[in-house]
C-alpha cells in the first residue's frame, strides 16, 4: 500500500522536474509530455489551464491543475487554483535556493467499500505486483539529514483535504494558511492555521539540526485552541528506536466543551483548569519525569518508568492533596434528580486476570492529605504490584470521618490477591487481608467471588485489646468492657449463606452458626 501511494504522489514531484527544466526548455511545451506521461506511467488525467515560467527571479509559475483518476466514480483527485515555484540562488551553493507559494489546494482521499484508495489506478496497481516470493534480507534503517535546509520559504493557502473512509464517514480539513521559513542556517519555523469541523487550531513549531550527520533535531511546538493548549520542546534522535530523544511536554486545559464536541463524546465532565507537565526520555525504556498533574485543586506529581515493550510500569507519585470525591463527582456526577441509578442483575462471568500481568506494575504512593468517601487521612503510603498476584500494602498516619468525628491512626493494610483458574460461577480469586490499628487487627483469609454472592468460604479472625474504641468506631454507646476476639467462618453457595462463629469479650463466651436461605 506504502509503495502504491508513494508512486502515485510521485506524480506531483514531476512539476518540480518541470521547474528546474525551465531554463533550457519552453514550458507550454511541456504540458503535453506531462499529460501523456502521466496517462501511460500512472493511469492519472493531469490537465493545467496554464504553465509559464519567469524571469528576475527565475519561477515557474502554475494555474489551473487538475489530477483525476478516469476510473474513479468522483474522478478528481487534486485540483490547485495557483503555484508559484521560484529559484532564489544555485542549488549547488549548499543553501536554501528555492521557496513555494500556491492558493487553493483541494486533495480528495477515498476509500470505497472494498477499501480500495482512489488514487491507485489500474497502472499503479499493476506496477505493485511481483512473482518474487524470497524473502527480502533485513536491513537497519539510519537517518543522516541534509546538512541545511534548501527552502527559504513555503506558503500554502486555501487548502482543503476531503477524506471519505471505506465505511462511508467523511472529513473535511481546511487549512486556511500553511507557512514554512528558513530563519537561518539549518533551522526553520512552521506555522499552521487549520479549520477542522469549525474548530480552529493554531500551529506552530521550530527545528534546528543539531547533528545532521547523527540525525539529531532540536525542536519546539505548539498547538492552540480556545479549550486547551498544547507545547513541547525537546531533542529528537533519528533513529529507529529514537534513543538518546529528550522530549518536554505541557498540556493546559482551560474546558473541554468543544473538544469534546469535535471528538463525539457526550456528557463530557465539566473539567476544571487543569495541567500537565512531564518530560519523555528515552532510552533502554521511556521515562518520564517531572510529572505534574493538576485537576483543579487536585495535584498528583512524580515519575514513570515504561520498558520499551510496555511489559512493566514502574511508578513513584506523590500528591500533597487529593480529593477523591471532587474527583469522583467531576467524572461520575450524580443523577440530576437526586434518585440513585439502575442497576440491574448481570450473569456471573469469569473474570479476566490479563490486566495482572500485562502490563506489571510495580507503583508507590504518597498522598498528604486525602478526602474520600466522607473520610479525611494524612500520611497515606501505598505500594501497590501486579504480575502472578495483586499485592497492596497501605499505611495511614490518621484518618477521622467528617460527618461523626470517628478516628483512625496508625492504620495498616496488606492485600493480596491470586487468581484462580477462570470459570464462571463461584469463586475467582483467593484473598489474605490484615488489617491492623492501635493493636486493633482483622485478618480475612479464603476464598472470594468478586462479581458474585456464590463461592465464598472465608475464614475471619478479629481482636481488640480493648472494646470501648471498638464502640466508639461502631457507633454505639456501650462501655469498656474488656477484650474483644471473634473467630468466624463465612461461606456462601447459591441462594444460601453460612456463618460459624465463636466470639469471646472480657470473660464471656459464646458460638453461634446462622444459616440464611436467600
Amino acid at each position: 500500500m506504502l509503495k502504491k501511494l508513494f508512486i502515485s504522489v510521485s506524480v506531483l514531484f514531476l512539476l518540480v522536474i518541470v521547474g528546474a527544466t525551465t531554463v533550457i526548455i519552453k514550458p507550454q511545451l511541456l504540458q503535453s509530455a506531462i499529460s501523456k506521461g502521466g496517462k501511460r506511467f500512472a493511469g492519472m488525467d493531469i490537465e493545467f489551464e496554464q504553465l509559464s515560467s519567469h524571469r528576475n527571479p527565475l519561477r515557474l509559475e502554475l494555474k489551473g491543475l487538475k489530477i483525476s483518476n478516469p476510473n474513479w466514480p468522483k474522478p478528481t483527485l487534486l485540483s490547485l487554483d495557483t503555484l508559484s515555484l521560484t529559484l532564489l540562488a544555485s542549488p549547488f551553493d549548499g543553501g536554501a535556493f528555492w521557496s513555494l507559494n500556491s492558493r487553493g489546494l483541494n486533495v480528495n482521499v477515498e476509500h470505497n467499500r472494498d477499501g480500495k484508495l482512489n488514487w491507485l489506478t489500474t497502472q499503479l496497481q499493476g506496477n505493485d505486483a511481483s512473482t518474487n516470493t524470497e524473502p527480502k534480507p533485513s536491513a537497519v534503517l539510519t537517518t543522516q539529514l541534509p546538512s541545511d535546509f534548501n527552502f527559504q520559504e513555503i506558503l500554502l493557502r486555501d487548502s482543503q483535504i476531503h477524506i471519505q473512509r471505506a465505511d462511508g464517514k467523511r472529513y473535511h480539513i481546511d487549512l486556511p494558511e500553511v507557512r514554512g521559513e528558513r530563519e537561518e542556517a539549518a533551522n526553520g519555523h512552521l506555522a499552521l492555521k487549520l479549520t477542522y469541523n469549525q474548530h480552529h487550531f493554531q500551529v506552530s513549531g521550530d527545528l534546528s539540526l543539531s547533528d545532521p550527520h547523527a540525525g539529531i533535531v532540536d525542536y519546539q511546538f505548539a498547538v492552540k485552541h480556545d479549550d486547551a493548549q498544547l507545547q513541547s520542546k525537546g531533542r529528537l534522535t533519528l533513529t529507529p528506536d529514537l534513543s538518546g530523544s529528550q522530549l518536554a511536554l505541557t498540556l493546559a486545559i482551560q474546558r473541554l466543551n468543544e473538544l469534546a464536541a469535535l471528538a463525539g463524546i457526550e456528557n463530557a465532565p465539566k473539567l476544571p483548569k487543569s495541567q500537565l507537565n512531564t518530560t519523555l526520555t528515552i532510552d533502554s525504556g521511556y521515562q518520564l519525569s517531572n510529572i505534574v498533574l493538576a485537576i483543579g485543586e487536585n495535584t498528583l506529581a512524580g515519575t514513570l518508568d515504561i520498558a520499551t515493550d510496555f511489559s512493566r510500569i514502574d511508578a513513584n507519585l506523590n500528591s500533597p492533596s487529593l480529593n477523591i470525591d471532587a474527583l469522583r463527582d467531576i467524572f461520575v456526577p450524580a443523577p440530576h434528580d437526586g434518585a440513585k441509578p439502575e442497576t440491574t442483575e448481570v450473569n456471573e462471568t469469569a473474570v479476566d486476570w490479563e490486566w495482572l500481568n500485562t502490563p506489571t506494575l510495580q507503583a508507590e504512593l504518597t498522598i498528604e492529605h486525602l478526602v474520600a468517601s466522607g473520610w479525611q487521612a494524612t500520611g497515606v503510603k501505598a505500594v501497590v504490584a501486579t504480575g502472578e498476584t495483586f499485592t497492596a500494602d497501605v499505611s495511614v498516619s490518621e484518618m477521622h470521618e467528617t460527618a461523626n468525628q470517628r478516628k483512625l491512626t496508625k492504620l495498616e493494610g496488606q492485600l493480596l490477591l491470586s487468581p484462580l483458574p477462570t470459570r464462571n460461577e463461584g469463586a475467582d480469586a483467593k484473598i489474605a487481608l490484615t488489617l491492623r490499628e492501635q493493636g486493633m487487627s482483622l485478618d480475612i483469609q479464603g476464598d472470594v467471588n468478586l462479581n458474585g454472592s456464590a463461592g465464598n468460604s472465608l475464614k475471619i479472625t478479629a481482636q481488640a485489646p480493648q472494646s470501648a474504641h471498638l464502640w466508639a468506631l461502631a457507633q454505639l454507646p456501650w462501655r469498656e468492657a474488656g477484650a474483644l476476639k471473634i473467630d468466624g467462618q463465612l461461606s456462601s453457595e447459591p441462594q444460601q449463606y453460612m456463618v460459624k462463629s465463636s466470639a469471646s469479650l472480657g470473660n464471656q463466651q459464646a458460638e453461634f452458626a446462622l444459616n440464611y436461605d436467600t
